[in-house]
């Protein structure tokens, strides 16, 4: 029996020496690591705490210096996931959680910084970790009122049984005269919105939009679009439940790569929250309209006009799946020029639109939306009334990416039988979020 015993023994001692030769050269390794941290060798000191990591995956202080190099380097997402390998663990590690809420808003992501430290502040900590929370609430503020950016690219095909004839009130009385023959095509359109923002401070913060949109038309190039839009505004928190914001734009559009008209407009808008479900906006808008001269029309500067605008309008949300809106709009359009031989110029406006959004699911939504418009021109005694039906399906194929189904009907009459038009669009867009 002693002679089995003698090579077993062995084996074990063997065995023993192996693994504290491992565990001192992992030690080793560790010091020298630590080392190069110190010395802010942090791209260094991540490739040593790196290897270290995939021989013990889940030791405390291999993870904090693998998050501590990580975060130096700019890579947040590993600094993340090395703190939270820890918090499984321990979760009432307050040193790892100060530097995960560090890391969150070093990576933008401010409200699970907040989250966390939220957390951390209803503890009674000692004074200099108190510190540490405060001045990253601090930095967390300062952070957020300065500069954002937001973008939409929205890239569409579809499909128009009426080219010639349109309701976009800023080219309506320039080139929807005399309905014209019938054109059916199908078409694409890229739209792409842009959005700075600076938060000066919780009461007052400024905005600049920019709006590019291409619409091309496979059967009609002579109705190929392109318009652009620059709006700077500044927004005004009274309190709770009163704002207003201050908005300019300008823009120009273009018909056929010709450029046919350009906008000046002032909007103000006051935004009053009556109920937490309940919300209310009036908004006036005056407007300077200005075509420009045309060697094919050289009549189209007296369609110049001044125009001002009244519009209220309340939605109401019913719950976290359903939501519903009504608008109504009041337009008053002068020409610049007292010049009869141009007609349908002055006109008066009436506009109602209500619409509802329902979430079906956490990813589809649906959005009905019905329209009335009546114009009413005072130079020719001609009255319209405009009827409109929109079916819109979105589904999020993820949190940067929506696929859209819309589909709009329109019924335009007249007392002049000329200026009458039906007309249905189809589009399938792909939104991108930035």
């Amino acid at each position: 029996m002693n002679f089995f015993k003698i090579p077993i023994i062995i084996l074990i001692l063997g065995i023993s020496c192996v693994i504290i030769a491992k565990e001192q050269n992992q030690e080793k390794q560790f010091i020298e690591a630590k080392e190069l941290f110190k010395q802010q060798k942090y791209a260094d000191a991540y490739e040593s705490f790196y290897v270290l990591f995939l021989n013990n995956l889940q030791d405390p202080n291999i993870n904090f210096y693998l998050g501590q190099s990580s975060f130096y380097i700019g890579n947040y997402d590993e600094a993340i996931s090395a703190y939270e390998r820890i918090l499984f663990v321990n979760d009432n590690a307050v040193r790892v959680k100060l530097e995960l809420a560090r890391t969150y808003i070093a990576s933008g992501s401010f409200l699970k910084a907040k989250d966390i430290l939220d957390e951390l502040n209803v503890l009674q900590l000692p004074e200099n970790v108190q510190a540490n929370i405060d001045r990253y609430f601090e930095l967390i503020e300062e952070k957020e009122t300065k500069n954002s950016f937001k973008a939409i690219f929205i890239a569409s095909i579809g499909y128009d049984d009426n080219v010639k004839n349109t309701s976009f009130s800023t080219l309506n009385n320039a080139i929807n005269g005399p309905a014209a023959s019938v054109v059916k095509s199908s078409l694409h359109q890229e739209l792409l919105v842009l959005n700075h923002s600076y938060e000066k401070d919780k009461k007052v913060s400024f905005k600049n939009d920019f709006i590019i949109l291409g619409k091309s038309f496979s059967k009609d190039p002579s109705s190929n679009m392109r318009f652009i839009q620059y709006s700077p505004s500044m927004h005004m928190v009274h309190n709770n439940t009163l704002s207003v914001n201050y908005a300019f734009l300008y823009n120009n559009i273009w018909m056929d790569s010709k450029l046919l008209l350009k906008n000046f407009a002032f909007e103000p808008r006051v935004t009053y929250i009556y109920t937490p479900q309940a919300t209310f906006n009036l908004s006036a808008k005056l407007q300077n309209k200005m075509f420009v001269n045309s060697s094919t029309n050289p009549d189209i500067k007296k369609r110049d006009t001044y125009s001002g605008a009244l519009q209220l309008e309340g939605s109401y949300l019913y719950s976290k799946l359903l939501k519903s809106s009504m608008q109504l709009r009041y337009v008053n359009e002068i020409r610049k020029k007292a010049d009869v031989s141009i007609t349908n110029v002055t006109n008066q406006l009436i506009d109602v639109i209500a619409y509802s959004e329902y979430k079906m699911t956490d990813k589809l939504s649906l959005l009905l939306k019905g329209a009335y418009q009546y114009r009413e021109y005072s130079d020719e005694n001609r009255k319209d009334n405009e009827y409109k039906a929109t079916l819109n399906t979105t589904y999020a194929l993820d949190k940067s990416y929506l696929l859209q189904g819309v589909y709009e009907r329109t019924k335009h009459d007249s007392n002049d039988v000329n200026m009458e038009y039906d007309k249905s669009t189809f589009m399938l867009n792909l939104i991108t979020l930035f």
